[in-house]
């Protein structure tokens, strides 16, 4: 029996805020709950290390995570789809480049252009 390891995704300037996913399925920031993300490298091994040039799809044990446009053309919001399937791929360090950035309505979003946004990592 293999045990897949399952990872909360937190902000490093404020570590009480955490990833979580809601009844739509819609990625937000809680500092109140958490989700468990299945962090998966796309080009790499079952047990190599990731480093931050690796693609990387997120799921959860409901399925995978899907990035969306949102009303923003440059961002995108985190959707769960409904299949365990891979989501949409990002880079390793986007997390740790402040790729994503949280919308006045708490959704977590991509900036698929300027690194404007803040910097999470795997806790």
């Amino acid at each position: 029996m293999s045990c897949i390891p399952r990872f909360c995704i937190r902000c490093k300037s404020n570590p009480q805020q955490y990833w979580d996913i809601d009844e739509q399925g819609r990625v937000y920031v809680s500092d109140k709950a958490r989700t468990l993300f299945i962090v998966t490298a796309l080009n790499v091994g079952r047990k190599a290390i990731m480093v931050g040039s690796d693609l990387v799809t997120l799921s959860t044990s409901r399925g995978a995570v899907a990035l969306q446009k949102s009303d923003n053309s440059s961002a995108f919001s985190f959707v769960k789809t409904t299949t365990s399937g891979s989501g949409q791929h990002f880079t390793f360090r986007d997390l740790a480049e402040g790729s994503f950035f949280v919308e006045e309505s708490g959704l977590v979003c991509f900036a698929d252009q300027d690194k404007c946004g803040m910097v999470w990592e795997l806790a």
